[in-house]
């Protein structure tokens, strides 16, 4: 087996000389060497006496160390704690030592806290009519979005950095997400590559029986050692083992973590070159991506034709059960470089820089001057604001949160921005009432239950069935189909619903 510590700097000393280091509290050595050195951890001790484990359980000094870093990556209680630390030998003994925790004992609730707002606020991009693929799908586009690449936060390497300081390295980014995967009860590890190099890390995330690789640093683009704020790249999202190895040849210990062989998600529309946010909106997830057709790319019209510079962008309507795709809308929006838009020879970048979000039932996204509303029920786009007169540069990006929609202005990809701030009207109070708490009925029949909606008149109802073998619902009317129980969700975009109990005899 290939050796596994690979991403933290292992250092093992040996020291002959007289050093003193404080003995390990009376806790039991008669127990596993991970629940050893939790133990410890839980009262923020410095130093580890694991003689024990080397003497009279055989393990080397690596092994120590290997079971200290796959123990504090993997376990979300110990997100206090930071990787790095050395085994040390003094004279007859060995100890972990040189441990580093974000926080004293006393601070530690409020961390505590701050860790469990933060995976709250993650988990309102989820509701119960996504699959679980989706919803590993949404809380990676969150990462992403909420995360800058940050080596100089002193946080950076742990999830309290990503998560609450939203600033950290791959370390940061692996842990952040380890905590919201551990949040929602998703069974997870984080993968620790072989390079001599880089050390890098990323998550391994298992959905039924299958494995799925997701990594966010590398999914969140930067240019420069600048974040792209708003950007979200989906190479590495529910990928394969397969598909991995395909986008920068990475290595890691296939036989020590488990096998990621199932390929159903490595050819989705939005892998290689979608840029844009995707945003799960009622039934369908959405993207921008740039028109093939756009004349910018057509070689064959002339430099002073009045067109040839134009670029188009479309929203795309994804299917994730199908896989079918479907263009709702096109905009034009070409992000030139910046002083020659008037020049008689236009120089512009190829890509679309459009980003996608969606507040209180309206979808908001970018051209490279204006940011703009759209109903995709009624089809209505609506000028939101254009980008201040003296501002220098486009638009490379949009982000809500709350009511507070933010846009960053720059040059070009890979120079500093300046970010600015709408406040969007604040959402009505919206809830949803079903008509019933529960329904029963016989395989074969049908049933109908109706949902009340009160607040917000721009919202739309949309109804999925946890178990469609069970049972399925269109609109409000529910078809039984065999045994079971299972649960219908009716739900708005805005992330509000309501649930009632299906049984099936």
């Amino acid at each position: 087996m290939l050796k596994k510590v690979t991403s933290v700097v292992l250092i093992i000393s040996i020291v002959f000389s007289i050093c003193v280091i404080p003995s390990s509290a009376a806790i039991s050595t008669n127990q596993s060497i991970e629940a050893y050195i939790k133990a410890h951890l839980r009262t923020f001790e410095p130093d580890v006496d694991v003689t024990h484990y080397v003497n009279n359980r055989n393990m080397s000094m690596e092994d120590i160390m290997n079971s200290y870093i796959e123990l504090v990556y993997n376990d979300m209680e110990l997100f206090y704690v930071n990787i790095k630390s050395r085994v040390l030998r003094v004279g007859t003994k060995y100890f972990i030592t040189e441990i580093n925790y974000i926080c004293t004992r006393s601070e530690l609730a409020t961390k505590q806290r701050e860790m469990r707002n933060a995976a709250a606020k993650a988990y309102e991009q989820i509701n119960n009519s996504m699959s679980e693929p989706e919803k590993i799908l949404a809380l990676n586009e969150y990462m992403i979005l909420t995360v800058a690449y940050n080596d100089t936060i002193v946080n950076n390497p742990n999830g309290y950095g990503a998560l609450v300081e939203r600033g950290a390295t791959c370390q940061g980014y692996a842990r952040g997400l380890q905590y919201l995967l551990s949040y929602g009860k998703f069974e997870n590890r984080i993968v620790r590559e072989i390079n001599e190099r880089m050390n890098h890390s990323w998550n391994i995330v298992k959905i039924g029986s299958d494995w799925y690789h997701v990594d966010t640093t590398k999914d969140d683009p930067i240019t420069n050692r600048i974040d792209n704020f708003g950007r979200v790249a989906h190479r590495f999202v529910l990928a394969s083992d397969t598909q991995l190895p395909k986008t920068d040849n990475r290595r890691w210990d296939r036989a020590f973590y488990p096998r990621a062989t199932n390929t159903q998600f490595d050819a989705v529309p939005f892998r290689a070159s979608v840029r844009s946010p995707l945003i799960k909106f009622g039934d369908y997830w959405y993207y921008i991506q740039k028109d093939p057709k756009s004349p910018s790319n057509n070689k064959n019209i002339k430099n002073n034709h009045k067109d040839y510079a134009k670029t188009y962008n479309d929203i795309i309507q994804y299917d994730f059960k199908t896989g079918e795709t479907k263009k709702i809308h096109t905009y034009e929006g070409t992000w030139f470089r910046w002083g020659t838009e008037n020049n008689r020879t236009k120089q512009w970048f190829p890509d679309s820089f459009g980003s996608l979000q969606h507040y209180n039932g309206l979808m908001y996204y970018n051209s490279n001057n204006s940011i703009f509303s759209f109903d995709p029920h009624t089809k209505k786009e609506t000028k939101v604001a254009d980008k201040p007169r003296n501002a220098r540069g486009y638009i490379y990006g949009i982000f809500i949160e709350g009511n507070v929609l933010t846009y960053t202005i720059r040059e070009r990809v890979g120079t500093k921005d300046t970010l600015h701030t709408i406040e969007l009207p604040r959402a009505a109070s919206t809830a949803i009432k079903l008509s019933r708490p529960s329904i029963s009925g016989r395989a074969g029949r049908t049933a109908t239950v109706t949902a009340q909606l009160a607040g917000s008149r721009r919202d739309y109802i949309y109804w999925a069935s946890a178990d469609t073998t069970i049972a399925t619902v269109d609109k409000g009317k529910i078809s039984f189909k065999a045994k079971g129980q299972t649960t219908i969700t009716a739900y708005t975009s805005t992330g509000k619903q309501a649930t009632m109990t299906v049984r099936v005899s």
